[in-house]
Order: structure tokens, then C-alpha cells, then sequence
């Protein structure tokens, strides 16, 4: 499955320090755009340069963005420029959407059904689905994450331990 990750997911991930480890989840490829690294702080950024370069994230030039796609939906849906990115990724290349925005989620919902947005819990349950971390672990990122100024919601006690 190949995922096109927002500012906000990667802030997150890399909050929980399990940015780093998206390459563990053997059944997913993930991506980022021009303009998403450029809304990250420059220590992320960094992390995301380094994965990229080690092949564990792959990153979009602007020349593979549809221009005039990009600026349709930033009409249309009224997000930031990274999630705008984000959106014109996902419906050009056949993209999931990982962001931890509530109106992204929604436009990506609107635009390509449930089953191609995520946001980072979801991400941390296949970390715990594949045996990569225990739910507990999940539930101590999940916490680091709003911790650190993630906006995220509840979530029940057992849902990343629910399988």
C-alpha cells in the first residue's frame, strides 16, 4: 500500500519517535511531498531526508503535482497547502492519506471512501498488528503525540490492543 503522509502525521510520528520506523511495516510504502517538507521543523525534515535517502520514504517533486489540480482543490476544500499537496498525490498515483488533520481527513473521506484515510493511530495499530510494538507502547505513543500538541482525539483504552 502506498501512503502519502501530511505535515501533521509526520509531526506526530516523529513526536512518538516512531517516525524513524515506518519502514518496519512491510506492506506499506510511504510518501511525501515538496510542500509538506518544507511545513516540517527542520529537525524532522531532516529525519524525512535522511529516510529518504536510505529509501525508507520516498519523496514527490513538484513536477509530478498537478499544478492546476493543486489549486482546484485548495478552492474546493479550503486546507492548508500540505494537505492540498497531499490530496492531488493521493488521486493522481492511487495514494492512502495519513494525516491527523480533522478537515484533510474529511475531504479525503469525501474524495476517496474510509479505506484510504488513516491518520498516525491507525499506523500505530499495524505497529502493533505486525508485532512491532506492544499495545501498550502504542497507547505511551499515542500520549507522547498529544503531548506534544498533536490534535487527536480519544481514543477507547483497548483500541490498539483490539484486534
Amino acid at each position: 500500500m502506498n501512503i502519502i503522509l501530511d505535515a501533521c502525521a509526520i509531526i506526530n510520528l516523529a513526536n512518538s519517535g516512531l517516525l524513524v520506523r515506518l519502514g518496519e511495516l512491510k506492506n506499506c510504502h510511504f510518501w511525501v511531498g515538496p510542500i509538506v517538507l518544507g511545513e516540517c521543523s527542520s529537525e524532522t525534515a531532516a529525519t524525512a531526508f535522511e529516510m529518504i535517502a536510505s529509501e525508507q520514504l520516498s519523496k514527490l517533486t513538484e513536477s509530478e503535482i498537478s499544478a492546476e489540480r493543486y489549486f482546484e482543490l485548495l478552492d474546493d476544500f479550503e486546507l492548508g497547502p500540505g494537505e492540498t499537496e497531499c490530496l492531488v498525490a493521493a488521486e493522481q498515483f492511487g495514494f492512502s492519506v495519513c494525516t491527523d488533520d480533522s478537515l484533510a481527513r474529511r475531504a479525503s473521506e469525501e474524495m476517496f471512501g474510509a479505506v484510504r484515510r488513516m491518520g498516525s493511530a491507525r499506523l500505530l495499530k499495524w505497529f502493533v498488528e505486525a508485532d512491532l510494538l506492544r499495545c501498550i507502547e502504542a497507547s505511551y505513543s499515542f500520549q507522547r503525540m498529544k503531548d506534544e500538541g498533536g490534535y487527536l482525539p480519544d481514543l477507547p483504552e483497548d483500541f490498539f490492543c483490539a484486534r
